[in-house]
């Protein structure tokens, strides 16, 4: 058995050291950047497709001629401007419009 401990004498085996990683040192401003950059063009898209849509909805509102005659409607108080307003409306079609706005709805899918 002596010449067990001889050998583990002679060879000893060298103490591990613990080393601490090393800090990472690269920068984070690339991804910063791509994020930024997406996100700018989500919201002009975003502003794009919303002023297509007013748009679209602006000029069928300006044809109406329903509209536009409710529109230039005097401003009178008279009470004989106010008759002439009164009987110039055409409130015969506003069932038929609300049938429009009902299916209208509904395609939506509302």
């Amino acid at each position: 058995m002596d010449n067990d401990e001889n050998i583990t004498q002679s060879n000893p085996i060298p103490p591990q050291k613990e080393t601490a990683p090393e800090p990472r040192t690269s920068s984070s401003i690339g991804p910063l950047i791509g994020i930024v950059i997406v996100i700018a063009i989500i919201v002009l898209g975003g502003m794009y497709f919303w002023g297509q849509r007013v748009e679209q909805t602006g000029n069928a509102v300006e044809g109406d001629t329903a509209t536009q005659s409710l529109q230039n409607q005097g401003t009178s108080d008279d009470l004989a401007a106010i008759e002439t307003d009164v009987s110039s409306t055409q409130l015969d079609s506003l069932d038929s419009e609300l049938g429009n706005i009902d299916a209208e709805l509904q395609t939506a899918g509302f």
